[in-house]
């Protein structure tokens, strides 16, 4: 009973984690379809007349019939293929095996990268340029540490030494971070309700196993009482 309902929970919490997953990659994967012509052979019944001659026969000997035939023979049709391809704005992202999508922006984002179609995302430490969608102007709002900010190869903190850290390659890295965040998350729920069932049904069994040993020390001694009062009378 208790591992039932262990697997039902983690079944629902998967259900979610696929459909959550899904509304994010079915906004860049469309079902289209592509028409295609097909060579099949096709069985169709071929009828002819012909003549024959009546045996044993004087006069008006000859007759007519109708002779049916089963042929094949080669039909083209037009077939619709629906198959998976990138939504109007993304692109197949080569760098997978399996189909991924990537959004295109019409030009390059200056200091940032492209989040959706025609939309940029400024870097870390950079904001939008209201006079230039594609475009992103740094903010010099953060202290360096030891070092001073430098306008250069996207956004650079350098250091007094003459050692640099580029702070917009960190931001590529984590820009997909919430999704596993989510999946970790989802991962921590379900580690957590199975341990609440596994508990719980083992308490359970524990306290009906206690009843029942209760139980039969009751019965045990109501019959020891049985037989010593039978034992008595005879």
């Amino acid at each position: 009973m208790c591992v039932g309902r262990t697997s039902v929970s983690m079944l629902l919490l998967s259900i979610v984690f696929i459909t959550f997953y899904n509304s994010y990659t079915n906004t860049q994967i469309c079902i289209k379809s592509k028409v295609t012509s097909e060579d099949r052979l096709e069985t169709y019944t071929a009828s002819k007349r012909e003549h024959y001659r009546k045996p044993r026969c004087w006069f008006r000997c000859k007759r007519t019939r109708w002779v049916y035939r089963n042929m094949t023979r080669t039909k083209t049709i037009t077939v619709n293929t629906p198959y998976n391809d990138c939504c109007p704005g993304y692109v197949k992202d080569e760098n997978y095996r399996t189909l991924q999508c990537k959004p295109v922006c019409s030009k390059a984002c200056e200091h940032g990268y492209c989040q959706s179609p025609e939309k940029c995302a400024c870097n870390e430490n950079y904001a939008p340029d209201l006079n230039n969608k594609y475009k992103c102007t740094p903010i010099c709002v953060k202290s360096c540490g030891h070092g001073y900010y430098e306008y250069k190869n996207n956004f650079t903190c350098v250091a007094n030494d003459s050692s640099s850290i580029n702070m917009a390659r960190l931001d590529g890295w984590a820009r997909y971070n919430w999704i596993y965040a989510v999946a970790a998350l989802l991962g921590a729920v379900v580690i957590t309700i199975s341990l609440y069932l596994y508990v719980t049904c083992r308490k359970r069994n524990l306290t009906q196993r206690n009843v029942d040993e209760a139980e039969l020390e009751v019965r045990q001694a109501v019959l020891k009482k049985f037989f010593r009062k039978a034992t008595t009378s005879l």
